[in-house]
């Protein structure tokens, strides 16, 4: 977390993540092409044998607010095969041809219409896998466990482990394992077919006083385990995003990232963030390269975790940088840490691996004696009771790029934690500042406008102000025949919805004058709205990015001369007349573009560079 400020709980479920939806055929996904380039298929390139992302894969991301059925009106399209869609982050894993995705990314990545486009980097566990040793428990006894153990024991706090999933079976887990999912083979059974989820959650939570094996850091705590490796210790971006944002919605306070991967994807760092934002604490691996970080402990929002020997110094393999955090016990390969194995069994592994897990043990023990911490809170007392120890100094703030603020030292920690239990003072509400009125001016005279709605989807605004704004009155006259309505506002919650349904459930409740709306129509209708004239040259605000805006002159107009208040911060218009979807692209010759003019009655999507004031010309 680098000492930077930084932005719930409930029971966790289990069931399928209802956000994933696995698609059973090919869909055609069509991609508004800023660049009209074509995509000459060309032979695939042999795959690597280790690749850094998964060959045939993309991830995509529309612009929030764009609705399906613009994509109709597509100047070009690419076949892609839609694997999944995580709906709650707007993210699409699709299939390509093996040895294009990097055309692909080139040609769509200026796309305005599109905020991401990349490849499904693959991760990788980070610990050094099978090399037993008869070892016990130095690295509990060099951060202070026993005495650390007679005051916390880690009750009942939920940490998620994104791994290779856990050996539900083992005795030293019994207990201590709640529902978990495994997102590679879409079930509820995260059985580790690898190894290192069970040696990592043996770190975590390995029941202590039961006498049998060993003792994890938080023997009391509950685990999540969350399988998004395979067998082989790999597994892809996609899936961990998704069960980063699974762990946070589900209960969990710590997520342990006992992995990594050597690509930033802004879609990783933006899960962790938004775990992070929903109060968890999220712990990774820092790597075993020797090098820089890998992702996402290369994020200032996850607690980053070197690793240290039984010496107390940072092993070779450790990586280091800026953006180390804290370190605990990795091991080296003559003497690394002792854990469980599947089958009931006991192993010695090494690597930050085994590092991450005592961090996020030892949070879960001050989070169960002082459960009002904040994340941010967690990890400052961790980092502020550090161990400074190895060989390389530490700057005026105690901190270092190898170790971070230093060995975690349970003991002070769980002191300093009991230190901050104190009440939360109550805040004072100032009392409420009495508005001045303001007058009103004199109204103009009512006017009523006609639109005549075909079947199906129609694009439309009006340039009155009604005089009853709800939906209910205005819309009275349509009847049955109204299906549905869609709005859309830049900074203001996106999409809103009416259909016929209760009141409380639509988020959209009232109509307004200048603004473009979708209408769906069972049958064709002509709708008459009564308000006071909006005034054709009144300021419309446009957000940078899409907007729907309304059209507000009574006169057909070029759209170039309509729009002509904003120059060049118009890029796209989209739009809807007699009944076909015609465009507008600013970088292309005005005889490509099929949307010339703007009429009174219709909505326009208008996607702006910059935020600007559009201001039509006047009568």
């Amino acid at each position: 977390m680098n000492r930077e400020p930084h932005p719930g709980q409930g029971q966790p479920a289990a069931r399928r993540p209802p956000a994933v939806r696995l698609t059973a055929g090919v869909l055609l996904v069509l991609l508004f092409l800023f660049l009209a380039n074509g995509v000459r298929a060309e032979s695939p390139h042999p795959a690597p044998e280790n690749p850094a992302y998964v060959p045939g894969q993309l991830i995509v991301r529309f612009r929030e607010g764009l609705p399906p059925m613009m994509a109709a009106s597509a100047l070009l399209s690419v076949r892609m095969q839609t694997l999944a869609v995580e709906e709650a982050l707007d993210l699409q894993l699709v299939a390509v041809q093996p040895g294009l995705e990097e055309k692909l990314i080139d040609l769509l990545s200026a796309n305005p219409l599109i905020e991401y486009i990349g490849p499904n980097y693959i991760a990788h566990i980070a610990g050094e896998p099978n090399d037993p040793a008869w070892w016990r428990q130095w690295d509990m006894r060099q951060i202070g466990m026993p005495t650390a153990w007679e005051q916390s024991q880690g009750d009942a706090v939920v940490i998620a482990l994104v791994d290779t999933g856990v050996d539900a079976r083992h005795p030293e887990l019994a207990g201590n394992l709640l529902a978990g999912y495994d997102f590679i083979d879409e079930d509820q059974d995260p059985q580790d077919d690898n190894g290192h989820g069970t040696h990592v959650a043996g770190i975590l939570a390995a029941v202590g006083n039961n006498g049998i094996g060993i003792a994890g850091m938080a023997w009391r705590a509950k685990v999540m385990p969350l399988k998004v490796l395979d067998a082989k210790g790999d597994g892809s971006y996609f899936n961990i995003i998704r069960a980063i944002r699974y762990a946070a919605d589900h209960g969990a306070r710590i997520i342990n990232l006992s992995l990594g991967g050597s690509f930033h994807d802004p879609n990783l760092q933006e899960a962790v963030a938004y775990a992070r934002a929903k109060g968890c604490l999220v712990v990774a691996a820092a790597g075993n390269q020797g090098g820089a970080l890998l992702y996402p402990a290369a994020y200032s929002e996850t607690l980053a975790v070197a690793a240290t020997d039984d010496r107390q110094r940072r092993p070779s393999y450790s990586n280091y940088g800026p953006g180390v955090d804290l370190a605990a016990p990795g091991g080296t390969q003559s003497v690394g840490i002792y854990s469980l194995a599947p089958a009931g069994g006991y192993t010695t592994l090494f690597g930050t691996s085994m590092a991450a897990p005592h961090v996020s043990g030892l949070a879960a023990l001050l989070w169960s004696i002082a459960p009002a911490l904040t994340a941010d809170q967690v990890a400052g007392i961790m980092e502020d009771t550090a161990l400074k120890v190895g060989t390389t100094p530490y700057d005026a703030r105690g901190w270092n790029q190898e170790l971070g603020y230093g060995l975690i030292n349970a003991p002070a920690a769980i002191q300093r934690a009991r230190q901050l239990l104190l009440p939360t003072p109550t805040a004072t509400r100032p009392p409420a500042a009495t508005p001045t009125p303001t007058p009103s001016p004199t109204p103009a005279p009512l006017r009523t406008v006609e639109i005549r709605l075909q079947a199906g989807w129609n694009l439309v605004s009006f340039n009155v102000q009604p005089v009853d704004e709800r939906i209910s009155a205005l819309t009275a006259e349509l009847g049955t025949a109204l299906e549905a309505i869609l709005s859309f506002r830049c900074g203001m919650g996106g999409l809103s919805y009416y259909a016929a349904l209760p009141a409380d459930i639509n988020s959209l409740q009232t109509l307004q004058g200048g603004r473009g709306y979708w209408i769906r129509m069972r049958e064709a209708r002509t709708w008459h709205i009564t308000g006071r004239p909006i005034p054709p040259d009144a300021p419309i605000s446009l957000c940078a990015g899409w907007n729907l805006a309304g059209y507000l002159p009574e006169r057909e107009i070029p759209l170039t001369s309509a729009l002509a208040s904003l120059g060049s911060t118009v890029q796209i218009v989209l739009g809807y007349h007699d009944g076909e979807a015609r465009s507008y692209y600013a970088n292309l010759p005005a005889e490509l573009n099929s949307l010339q003019t703007m009429r009174p009655g219709h909505g326009y999507w208008i996607y702006a560079g910059q935020p600007g004031i559009l201001t039509y010309p006047g009568p």
